[in-house]
């Protein structure tokens, strides 16, 4: 399985149209300096206003939970850049000839800098072969030993969900993109996007799937499944785009995916949950949260 694969299940997915929705993922090309330096915050919960709660420790821990929840969907943003820098890297022989690179593409985070890597893993002994790294800030060869202990963890992580998702997808006949990363040093998470979130034709959010693991891979811990929840939300030619959540304060995954994504093309967007709006102000890096509690 390939890092950011786009899996079809029977079918050819649709490519992006030209239409204006389209140009919301012209920022992924803009946003490649992202993988190109040290790692940022792009958006951050606004010390001025906490989520929705009615006391102290509960605002806190909600604030923790919607930093925690936006910072994955950030990460798994740089995964999809740090993929499709990677692959054009790939296409330039930058790991070698096609023969000498394995054929698994990994995007890792060493000292604070992205690494691609491509490997192939001996299941059975738990062995990488053929590995190959870049560090994408330079787009050279990195000469540094890796842990590939590491790299066989999130391996196994990733073919452990792909076996456990792949069949509901199938069944419900929805293509998806799959995207592994360590997350905040205490997991690796393997997320199933449909193809519909991100193909740009239309504001789509919900219907993914993410696979909680152990730092080693080998337990899953959590799943989390809102396959149930796709759908499509209006999309406005100009001014505020708010997307609706179905959460009381934490938003889905691809609910803060696609509310950062909008940012960066330069879009205004909130997001309304059940206890408060959530909206992002200032773009990219310097973008910050900041609440309004709901009135009941």
């Amino acid at each position: 399985m390939t890092q950011g694969e786009t899996h079809t299940n029977g079918s050819t997915m649709n490519h992006l149209t030209q239409s204006r929705h389209t140009r919301l993922f012209a920022a992924m090309a803009v946003a490649l300096t992202l993988v190109c330096g040290p790692l940022t915050a792009d958006a951050q919960v606004s010390s001025s206003g906490a989520p929705g709660a009615t006391d102290t420790t509960s605002a806190e821990a909600d604030a923790s939970a919607f930093d925690r929840a936006d910072r994955r969907s950030r990460s798994i943003i740089a995964q999809m850049l740090c993929t499709r820098q990677s692959s054009a890297l790939r296409r330039q022989g930058a790991f070698g000839s096609p023969d000498a690179a394995g054929s698994t593409l990994h995007c890792a985070v060493i000292d604070d800098r992205y690494v691609a890597v491509t490997f192939d893993v001996d299941t059975v002994q738990s062995v990488v072969q053929r590995l190959a790294a870049v560090e994408l800030a330079l787009s050279t060869r990195r000469t540094e030993p890796l842990d590939t202990a590491r790299i066989v963890a999130v391996d196994r992580a990733s073919r452990t969900a792909l076996s456990q998702a792949s069949a509901q997808f199938t069944q419900e006949q929805r293509q998806f993109a799959t995207y592994k990363h360590r997350f905040d040093g205490d997991s690796i998470e393997v997320w199933f996007v449909p193809a519909a979130v991100l193909n740009g034709q239309t504001l789509t959010v919900g219907g993914e799937r993410g696979y909680i693991f152990s730092p080693d891979g080998a337990m899953l811990a959590r799943i989390v499944d809102e396959s149930a929840h796709m759908r499509r939300l209006a999309w406005p030619d100009s001014g505020l785009i708010t997307i609706t959540s179905l959460s009381r304060v934490v938003p889905s995954m691809t609910e803060l995916l696609m509310a950062n994504l909008l940012n960066r093309n330069g879009r205004e967007v909130a997001i309304q949950t059940q206890t408060q709006v959530a909206t992002l102000v200032g773009q990219g890096s310097d973008a910050v949260w900041l609440f309004v509690a709901r009135t009941p």
